[in-house]
């Protein structure tokens, strides 16, 4: 099929009566407030509490409009087709002024036959857009006020992390297509594996017609061609490979991403009519969920090898569709891999990522967890309703299905954990409910019309969809969910029988020493709240804005009580700073803090839990908010701590009353020897010293004879800290310091920190040395962003650190000068004493 491109220039107009944003010229892909901003309409709905002053245009109905050529070539086509990847969300199609369709789904791609409606010449495309706030207060009229209803990604009105901005207009590309043949129809893939071989299947629904055939030729992952096939004579179009002696594919961490091409062609007698390729990784994916003394295992096997999954969950991209900024998405993808992330999850209040997404995970070799497009919600199960989604699943899934880095579909987000929040008599569960202000439900028709549209969607329509067109993709029905059939009686249930989202927040603010009581077989979500660094801060708030409770820093806290709670924590770790910027500062290190301490609990217990997905990896605007890299690219404390609780070999030191604990947990594919000096010290004098000898085997954790030192006294554990080392032979695995105390009550002394830079042609390397132990050492650019190999580290006279920052990762070239100009260093101590 040959394509008229239909991207780019359009006018934009206001139905509504109101002039505002009428006539203007819009580029597509865009959306009424991409187009507002670039004909610069509006202030920019992420600076100050901006959000606010834009509500109003989204009670308008608008319009998109241009022209376009049809000539006798183009008319005298079998077929002329209108493609639309991506309308947001109630629209109607006129061509000419002919009403063409109406759609009202963001996630569906609609192929529009429009042959009887274009004329030879100029033709007009018009798509009129209806407010979906408008919809929703007619569905209120009518005695409902169901979100569930709209299929439009619903964090955009709103979420607790995430501004206010339910947009409209032509989200994704849109064509012409015209000839007298078809397109090579969706391809679905199915790999069976021997001992020595994989069978690999493909197959379409499609019967390749008489006059047309269909080669099918495999590349070996080096492009060195395996064979060819040829489909044609009105074949059902499936072939089965013989693929000998195959490469696999593994995730980032276990092996090689290998990946074969399957390139596909399409010819009528000998001409070339469409052409493309899929990248095939083979591999086999189990999600083992075995009965054992008290619930169910919740674990990967890859090629039938156990994978702890090391991940973070990813929300919508960016709050403007189609807003193009320098943090695209191959850095994102890029800061997982340097971040030691094996697994993101697509969380299902958003919308379903690219194409390219998915070549990338597969690339690098990150897993991807996906979640279908349902969220907190109880969704209609009318006939159109179902119809709808059919159509959109069935399109998306067979769109992902062969990505050997999809390993599991979710049905949905939190709607099953939801029904038992809203419905449980478990005190603990009463702790999550009063949070949100939920009253709890009790009318058993009510429950009962959850429970069947429930079981409607996720237990009966989506597995079947799962199971025809992705049958070798494991699925569950919910995150989170049971294995169990039972009702849930607590939020708690989750943990053992399933995967487990948890936050402090909604335990009741509870001390976050006490995730150390929790076991759980599988974490899809646990995070805690920080400010994003003080440069992305400027871009929102001048400076008389910040502080905490400004009104314009709560308009970017989305979440209940988020800054108070952040705030109540601080002051149980820290001594609260007056200085704003180090409030910042400690917000970051609290929520590493927490987030260290909860991962490397549940990494100790790799035998138990198989897996952690963190909330959140990015943000869709500048805000609050759990992310570990802020919208502007720039790492939290988090996301440096991140990259070292992920990393391979971990070295887990915890201190309860004069008692220290030691883990070293193993999640490489090869047994570690090593061996961990430690040294109690007091200032910088040595009190006790000793090195133990390290042995873990594969997927396995080690714990060592405990450390008791109940001679100290409590004048002593205020300035008494254990520094600890992990060597493989004389490589540093990982350091650093443990206190006996909180850091608001450990006598800290100022620190000297002197360093030298030097540089390469790759790097600059930077040499830090201290005359006192400096915990959380940050360091950062004044004014421009880079990313240091290691960030909020400790640092001690008898353990000094080398740091690295890629040149390419600076926003800016510096030379040498430039950049130690603008490097500024901070510690904790500063801010405690």
């Amino acid at each position: 099929m040959n394509v008229i491109d239909l991207n780019g220039t359009w006018i934009l107009n206001n139905l509504t009566g109101n002039k505002y944003l009428h006539d203007i010229p819009v580029t597509i892909p865009g959306t009424v407030i991409s187009g507002a901003l670039e004909n610069r309409l509006i202030d920019h709905p992420y600076y100050a509490n901006n959000e606010n002053q834009i509500q109003h245009l989204f009670n308008y109905d608008y319009s998109f409009s241009r022209t376009f050529t049809i000539d006798t070539n183009v008319l005298s086509s079998n077929k002329i087709v209108l493609s639309c990847d991506g309308l947001d969300t109630l629209a109607t199609i006129f061509i000419n002024n002919h009403k063409i369709i109406e759609t009202n789904n963001m996630y569906r791609h609609y192929d529009i036959d429009i042959k009887p409606y274009v004329v030879n010449g100029e033709n007009t495309i018009e798509i009129k857009f209806s407010s979906p706030v408008q919809y929703l207060k007619n569905m209120e009229q009518q005695g409902s006020n169901d979100l569930a209803y709209l299929r439009k990604a619903q964090c955009m009105f709103g979420w607790d992390w995430g501004i206010k901005l339910p947009d409209s207009g032509i989200w994704k590309s849109i064509s012409i297509q015209f000839g007298n043949d078809a397109n090579i129809p969706q391809l679905q893939f199915k790999q069976t594996h021997h001992k020595d071989t994989v069978e690999l299947n493909v197959s379409s629904d499609s019967v390749v017609t008489q006059d047309l055939s269909l080669v099918l030729t495999l590349y070996d992952p080096n492009k060195k061609l395996i064979t060819s096939v040829t489909v044609n004579d009105e074949q059902m179009l499936e072939h089965t490979f013989l693929i000998e002696h195959p490469h696999l594919w593994w995730p980032i961490g276990y092996g090689e991403q290998s990946l074969y091409t399957v390139n596909v062609t399409l010819y009528k007698e000998d001409k070339l009519i469409d052409c493309t390729d899929y990248a095939i990784g083979l591999r086999t994916i189990e999600l083992n969920r075995e009965n054992d003394r008290d619930g169910s295992k919740f674990e990967f096997l890859i090629n039938n090898t156990p994978i702890f999954i090391k991940g973070t969950n990813m929300i919508i991209g960016d709050a403007i569709l189609n807003q193009t900024r320098a943090y695209d998405l191959p850095a994102q993808i890029r800061d997982c891999v340097n971040s030691n992330i094996n697994c993101i999850r697509v969380w299902g209040g958003a919308y379903y990522p690219s194409t390219q997404f998915f070549d990338l995970c597969n690339q690098y070799g990150i897993l991807v967890i996906q979640d279908c497009m349902f969220t907190s919600q109880s969704y209609p199960t009318d006939a159109a309703f179902l119809e709808n989604i059919t159509v959109e699943l069935t399109q998306n899934i067979k769109r992902i299905a062969h990505h050997p880095s999809l390993i599991l579909l979710f049905g949905n987000n939190e709607i099953d954990m939801t029904y038992t929040m809203l419905t449980s008599d478990d005190p603990l569960t009463k702790n999550t409910r009063a949070f949100f202000d939920a009253p709890k439900i009790t009318d058993e028709h009510i429950k009962s019309l959850m429970q069947r549209r429930y079981k409607k969607i996720f237990i009966e329509l989506i597995p079947d969809i799962v199971h025809k067109i992705a049958p070798q993709i494991p699925y569950a029905h919910s995150s989170p969910n049971t294995k169990s059939e039972k009702d849930t009686q607590s939020i708690f249930d989750y943990a053992r029988d399933g995967d487990f989202h948890y936050y402090l927040a909604y335990d009741g603010q509870a001390p976050y020493e006490s995730i150390q009581n929790i076991d759980a077989r599988f974490i899809s979500e646990m995070g805690f709240q920080s400010y994003p660094n003080i440069k992305t801060i400027r871009t929102f708030a001048d400076k008389s804005a910040q502080s905490p409770n400004s009104p314009i820093m709560l308009a970017h806290q989305k979440c209940k009580d988020g800054n108070a709670i952040i705030d109540n924590y601080m002051q149980t770790e820290f001594k609260r700073p007056q200085n704003f910027t180090d409030y910042v500062y400690l917000s970051q290190v609290l929520a590493a803090i927490v987030m260290q301490y909860s991962i490397e609990h549940f990494r100790s217990e790799n035998d138990y839990c198989r897996g952690v997905l963190i909330w959140q990896m990015n943000d869709c605007w500048p805000t609050i908010s759990w992310s570990g890299i802020d919208y502007f690219g720039r790492w939290k404390a988090q996301q440096y701590l991140t990259k070292r609780f992920y990393a391979p070999i971990l070295p887990v030191v915890t201190i309860k009353n004069h008692t220290v604990s030691i883990t070293v947990a193993n999640d490489s594919p090869s047994p570690f020897h090593g061996s961990l000096k430690w040294s109690l010290k007091q200032n910088n004098h040595t009190l006790d010293t000793s090195v133990i000898d390290v042995y873990v085997d594969v997927h396995q954790h080690s714990e060592y004879t405990p450390l008791q030192f109940h001679n100290l006294t409590q004048a002593q554990l205020k300035e008494v800290y254990l520094e600890y080392t992990l060597y493989e032979s004389n490589s540093i695995i990982a350091t650093g310091v443990k206190l006996f105390v909180t850091p608001k009550a450990f006598q800290f002394k100022t620190p000297e920190i002197t360093y030298s830079i030097e540089e390469n042609k790759q790097e600059y390397i930077i040499h830090l040395t201290s005359t006192q132990m400096a915990k959380y050492v940050e360091l950062d650019l004044n004014k421009d962003d880079c990313i240091f190999s290691d960030n909020y580290f400790d640092l001690t006279p008898t353990m000094p650190k080398t740091i690295t920052v890629a040149k390419q990762s600076l926003s800016t070239s510096l030379d040498l000068h430039a950049f130690e100009q603008q490097l500024n260093i901070k510690s904790l101590n500063t801010t405690q004493l």
